[in-house]
């Protein structure tokens, strides 16, 4: 394969994801991938098969597998900017479900757990957060658009014990997958 900006990750031992800017009209205005594609072992890349595509004027598009998952799980990333993100959760046949989240929203995933902070003001469930307020809510409950108070909390002290427990951890530590913090300890995020 010739030099292109480019990220990949592992699927299975035969398949990988991969985002590159290779080959004609692949890459964005930016010089990142506009394509996030299925590589299998042996096949030629550019007969992968495409699974997401973003504009031209986009940054870049990448996609990564969430390994903390019991189920297969792929985030994709579709970049309009720096800070702006749209997020969408899919699998190896591509993006399924938008995260119904605001495009400059960090994020963090763990298990069913997405902990997420914005760099502005944000109002949820009935409660404004301050920017840079690391906020916890729980996946199966955020994805079908039942925003409550219970789904959204602001700090550990309010969090399920399941979720306050790891969360709590020093992040000097150096914790079991099992138990990852929210300081961007877990291997393999989505990036925004």
């Amino acid at each position: 394969m010739h030099e292109a900006k480019s990220s990949t990750d592992w699927l299975d031992r035969d398949t990988l994801l991969l985002s590159s800017a290779y080959g004609n009209d692949m890459a964005t205005m930016s010089g990142y991938a506009r394509t996030a594609r299925l590589w299998r072992r042996g096949s030629d890349v550019e007969k992968a098969p495409m699974l997401m595509e973003t504009a031209p004027e986009s940054m870049g598009l990448w996609a990564y597998i969430d390994r903390t998952r019991e189920t297969e799980t792929v985030w994709f990333a579709d970049r309009s900017g720096f800070f702006n993100t749209i997020l969408w959760l899919g699998n190896r046949s591509g993006p399924k479900i938008k995260v119904d989240l605001p495009s400059g929203t960090s994020v963090e995933s763990h298990r069913d757990w997405l902990v997420v902070k914005r760099r502005t003001e944000w109002t949820v469930g009935g409660q404004t957060y301050p920017p840079d307020m690391a906020i916890a809510i729980r996946r199966s409950c955020w994805l079908p658009r039942a925003r409550t108070t219970a789904c959204t909390q602001a700090t550990p002290a309010k969090w399920p014990p399941s979720c306050r427990q790891w969360a709590t951890r020093p992040t000097s530590t150096s914790p079991r997958q099992e138990d990852m913090a929210t300081a961007g300890t877990t291997k393999r995020r989505p990036r925004s």
